[in-house]
């Protein structure tokens, strides 16, 4: 039997939905991530670069229907979309290291209460022991 599912049967079903549930959480915050490392090299490029209408003619109907706005215009929005993904992804992540934090000690304290009340319900035999009384 795999560690993996050791620790799936330990879990009680509650804690499973939870788990399942931060599984999910984890998986938006990776592709948070993704996006906010994707953004980086257009928003280089952006600033880089001459006018995008005339560098990418595919961006040209876009911008027109934006007004036509000034190269730097586009690099100024371009900055706030990224610096708004940024901030919501460091928002998201805290709320994920936030909630990831709550199960963990969440789980502790329920494991430790369960290993506590088997280990007080086991038969206590101090003769067995072998020590003999003088």
């Amino acid at each position: 039997m795999t560690v993996t599912r050791k620790i799936w049967q330990i879990l009680t079903p509650n804690q499973r939905r939870a788990a399942a549930m931060l599984m999910v959480l984890i998986f938006i915050g990776m592709g948070l991530e993704t996006l906010g490392i994707g953004m980086v090299i257009p928003a280089l490029a952006l600033m880089a670069q001459g006018d995008p209408a005339v560098r990418y003619p595919s961006l040209a109907p876009r911008l027109n229907r934006l007004g036509n706005p000034s190269r730097k215009e586009v690099v100024v929005w371009g900055m706030l979309v990224l610096i708004g993904t940024a901030f919501s992804k460091a928002e998201f992540l805290t709320f994920l290291a936030w909630q990831q934090s709550r199960f963990v000690c969440r789980l502790q304290a329920e494991l430790s209460q369960r290993l506590l009340a088997l280990y007080l319900r086991q038969p206590h035999c101090f003769t067995c022991s072998g020590i003999r009384r003088s």
